[in-house]
């Protein structure tokens, strides 16, 4: 390593333990790194479970010193929308508008598949000597891929593909045909559907050690509701009406009975988590029409600093 690098790896390591830096330090090939992670199983809706590992505090600290020192300006491709500063669902379904024919694909197992000299090959690829690269790789994966849950890795992942992306959108720009991606989920919209599309993305996939997920590859064709990353795009981006009539119910129901009598008739006993994960929905409608009155005046409800007023206030709004 040369003198800047040895400074950065100092600096990475600031505030932790002598006995911390030792055990990160000494990370290749990778095995102990384990014992910094707590593991959570989160269960999908579709079934099965998504692993998630959550650094301790000390490497969480560290990897997003790497983040900030490191990837944060690190280019990535305009295709690429997820974990990039400025970008958001919206932008990834815009393009989609009124597009007749819309294919969705998904990357098999994403992060597991994006390995330990993957990673390496990145942070040589940005100019840093292997040793230091390879220090980096072993502080940023786990058992030998990438983590979901370390701060770097969404990043990571999009570095990890730039490329593939080129390479996918300079095939479609060719061919009339509209390319997004977010993190795992693959977005081609046309006009007439190419037959050779799939097998182009599967080979380009297959170069990078990835491969599609059957189960999720998706064509939806005609007036059928086309839906981007959550996002309606048959005529202008909008939020599904089920999702907005679901808020619209929780929010009767509250000015109807009360947010305490409300919540406890189906057993919620975290009022203040449901009113953010409720808040968070609401967001998410204001994300794709900022101009929903209706919704703004939930969000402002919501936000108040007090809930004992939410009955009076709903009323008001819905009556």
């Amino acid at each position: 390593m040369n003198e800047q690098e040895v400074n950065y790896m100092s600096s990475l390591f600031l505030g932790a333990s002598t006995l911390e830096k030792r055990d990160l330090i000494n990370l290749m090939p990778n095995k102990i790194v384990r014992k910094y992670y707590i593991r959570h199983d989160i269960p999908k809706r579709t079934g099965g479970i998504r692993v998630i590992y959550e650094p301790c505090q000390t490497l969480k600290t560290v990897q997003r010193r790497i983040n900030r020192w490191f990837l944060k300006d690190a280019p990535v491709s305009d295709f690429a929308f997820a974990y990039v500063k400025g970008r958001c669902i919206l932008d990834n379904a815009k393009p989609h508008v009124s597009k007749p024919i819309l294919l969705k694909l998904d990357i098999h197992h994403f992060f597991d598949n994006i390995h330990f000299e993957s990673v390496f090959d990145i942070f040589k690829s940005l100019g840093f000597s292997e040793n230091f690269a390879r220090l980096v790789a072993g502080l940023t994966t786990v058992d030998d891929y990438l983590p979901q849950g370390a701060p770097t890795s969404p990043a990571l992942s999009n570095l990890f593909l730039k490329e593939f992306d080129e390479e996918i959108g300079e095939y479609c720009s060719k061919n009339d045909i509209v390319y997004t991606r977010y993190s795992d989920d693959l977005t081609f919209s046309m006009y007439r559907f190419n037959p050779d599309l799939v097998k182009f993305v599967r080979e380009k996939l297959g170069a990078f050690g990835l491969e599609l997920n059957r189960k999720k590859s998706k064509i939806i064709c005609g007036p059928l509701q086309k839906r981007v990353t959550g996002v309606v795009v048959n005529n202008k981006p909008q939020v599904p009406r089920s999702y907005r009539h679901k808020i619209r119910q929780e929010m009767y129901y509250i000015s109807k009975y009360g947010l305490d009598a409300s919540l406890n008739t189906r057993n919620i006993t975290d009022k203040e988590k449901h009113v953010s994960c409720l808040l968070g929905q609401i967001n998410f409608v204001l994300q794709i029409n900022k101009n929903d009155d209706e919704f703004k005046k939930y969000r402002e409800i919501l936000m108040t600093p007090s809930l004992d007023n939410l009955r009076s206030q709903l009323t008001n709004l819905l009556n």
